[in-house]
Order: C-alpha cells, then structure tokens, then sequence
C-alpha cells in the first residue's frame, strides 16, 4: 500500500518510530476516493507522522485529519503552518513550559531539543505563552 510506503519514507525522513495504524484506520484509507489523489495521501501520512508520535494512529485521527483536509485552505495544508499552529496550541495547554513533566515536549512526545528546534524555525517563542 501507498500509504505504508509514505508511512516508512516519513518516519525515517522525520526520526520517528514506525506507524502503528489500527485495523479501523486502515479500512478507513482503503474506502476514501482521494480525489487528491496519490499527493493527498502523503500529505495525510506526513501529518499522521508529524503529530501522532509514538502512538496508535487510530480512526478518529484519520477523520480528523481527513476532515481538516477536505475542508482546509491553501494555508491548512501547508505542513509548516499546521505544525506551527499545533505547537502553539500545545505551549498554549503548558502555559509556555516546554520542558519536564507537564511540558510541550513530553505532551507532543518530542525530545525537549527538537521541540526547541522545530520552535525556532518556525518563530515560535514559549514565552509567548507564559502566564
């Protein structure tokens, strides 16, 4: 399948752990048409890469990001934008923490110094998001 093949190209391209796709999910991006076609589908796998780390991907996230998908703008679909807005509802939630056992970090399931990463190229400041 497609979809594994983007799945282990991600994973490996991003450094996370192989996808672990539920039965219901799989069913799920068999019985879509993608009218996107084969791009859409990458594009729904490297989000399912980039936000659902070390975790079951399960059918209610494929809706979600099915949903987003059929109903986004140009700037939706852009990864960056998406990804920037994820963060920032996550530093949001931790009140700007990134780091320990309540922050950012652990709650997106990234090492503290690739959230910092990812936060500098996309402008993102946790203080910011400090109370």
């Amino acid at each position: 399948m497609l979809g594994r093949y983007f799945g282990e190209r991600y994973c490996e391209r991003l450094n996370r752990p192989r996808l672990a796709l539920s039965t219901c999910s799989i069913e799920l991006l068999l019985h879509y048409d993608w009218p996107g076609n084969i791009r859409e589908l990458e594009n729904l796998v490297e989000r399912i890469v980039i936000l659902k780390s070390n975790r079951e991907v399960g059918p209610d996230d494929v809706r979600f990001l099915r949903m987003h998908a059929d109903h986004a703008d140009d700037d939706v679909l852009d990864m960056n934008a998406s990804q920037k807005r994820h963060i920032e509802r996550v530093l949001r939630m931790t009140a700007g923490q990134v780091g320990g056992a309540a922050g950012a970090a652990r709650v997106l399931g990234l090492k503290k110094s690739t959230l910092q990463y990812r936060m500098k190229r996309l402008g993102i400041r946790a203080s910011d998001f400090k109370s």
